[in-house]
């Protein structure tokens, strides 16, 4: 994984044309987070395929053993990978906000569903409930945005069909 950071980094640099910094400084745009999906991956194809693969009890034919080893460790890959690989994308693209701000906008869905929907804000609530509810959308908003990430089911498929 962290091999293939550099070659990864270069080619998504040559095709972020958003981005108008030359490319010499526009490959290391999201370096971090994409290390991290890279290794992933990498654990993904080579650790966790395998380790999959000897779990699928289910199937008799070592080759649909395979299949399934290799659509989990995928499935597994791709959910882990989606917000490193947001982050780093997002990074790329626009290089002069910080990761807070990238990570703030991947969060904004779920902040506006959480203020309209699931606790709303009234107008008579007292300083206990308004902070109560500060701390309950200060815990709550971020790890929606980690574990439910939107899009993640198509990236994820995008991902397990590689491994196979």
């Amino acid at each position: 994984g962290v091999a293939m950071t550099p070659i990864s980094s270069i080619l998504e640099a040559c095709n972020a044309s958003m981005n108008p910094e030359p490319l010499s400084t526009r490959w290391t745009r999201g370096i971090v987070p994409r290390c991290g999906r890279e290794i992933i991956f990498g654990i993904g194809i080579n650790q966790l395929s395998d380790f999959c693969e000897e779990r699928m009890e289910i199937f008799s034919s070592q080759k649909a053993r395979n299949l399934g080893g290799s659509l989990v460790a995928g499935l597994v890959s791709g959910y882990l990978s989606h917000i490193p690989h947001n982050l780093s994308t997002l990074k790329l693209l626009m290089p002069n906000k910080t990761y807070a701000q990238h990570f703030d906008a991947l969060s904004r869905p779920y902040g506006r569903w959480f203020d309209t929907q699931f606790f709303p804000v009234q107008s008579q609530d007292s300083a206990r409930t308004s902070a109560f509810r500060s701390a309950v959308r200060n815990v709550m908003v971020p790890a929606l945005t980690c574990v439910f990430p939107k899009g993640s089911i198509i990236r994820t498929t995008q991902i397990a069909g590689s491994f196979i």
